[in-house]
């Protein structure tokens, strides 16, 4: 059944939920190109959406790289899930991807990331209206059976209407024996309304546990 006015509307249909496709390319050692489409009922009103398009720079010194393109920002546990209640409640869910610029070293055992987006609004909106940028960063460690990093997100949107402080502060770890796997991350966030003089903050707990 679906509510439509608290009334249940009866209906009998088929009902794409999600579908995507991924494209790589490797045109040499040091570039990858990578584009993802979802179609299917990812947006009811925009229909097929291009998520992700981005070019690569790797094998860098420190085994470095620079990202340029549409993607993800590097916030937590990447889950490639529009289900994910989680990520969305915090706003890096399935429909989170900005323009910009982004850095990563992963030298050994460790791992650190940042990224400058536009922290547009809204991504359903061409161009960027938000005259201030994103930032994002996470960093941690990861050894054969333990990993533990920790993630870091701020935005001022001055697109009209708004005028909204967005921060997201979070940690992140996981634990594996044998066919056993453990994740998990925390996440606190808080919303600055500038014009109402409001504040909304956020709590968020994710955990996953898979045996194979």
């Amino acid at each position: 059944y679906i509510f439509q006015d608290s009334t249940p509307q009866n209906f009998s249909s088929f009902f794409t939920l999600q579908g995507s496709i991924y494209l790589a390319a490797k045109l040499d050692p040091h570039l990858i190109l990578f584009y993802n489409n979802d179609f299917g009922d990812s947006n009811i009103t925009l229909g097929p959406q291009n998520r992700e398009i981005w070019g690569m720079f790797q094998k860098l010194s420190f085994n470095s790289y620079v990202k340029v393109g549409r993607f993800k920002v590097p916030y937590g546990i990447r889950l490639d899930d529009q289900t994910s209640f989680i990520k969305d409640f915090l706003g890096f869910g399935n429909r989170s991807q900005d323009n910009g610029i982004e850095i990563g070293f992963t030298p050994a055992t460790f791992f650190w990331h940042l990224s400058i987006t536009n922290g547009a609004r809204d991504t359903a909106i061409a161009l960027d209206d938000n005259r201030f940028k994103a930032i994002t960063s996470k960093g941690g460690f990861t050894i054969k059976h333990f990993g533990l990093g920790a993630s870091y997100y701020y935005n001022r949107i001055t697109s009209t209407p708004q005028k909204i402080d967005r921060v997201r502060v979070g940690a992140f770890g996981s634990f594996s024996w044998e066919k056993f796997v453990l994740l998990t991350e925390a996440d606190w966030g808080r919303d600055d309304n500038l014009l109402l003089s409001g504040r909304t903050e956020r709590l968020a707990l994710y955990s996953e546990a898979t045996y194979q």
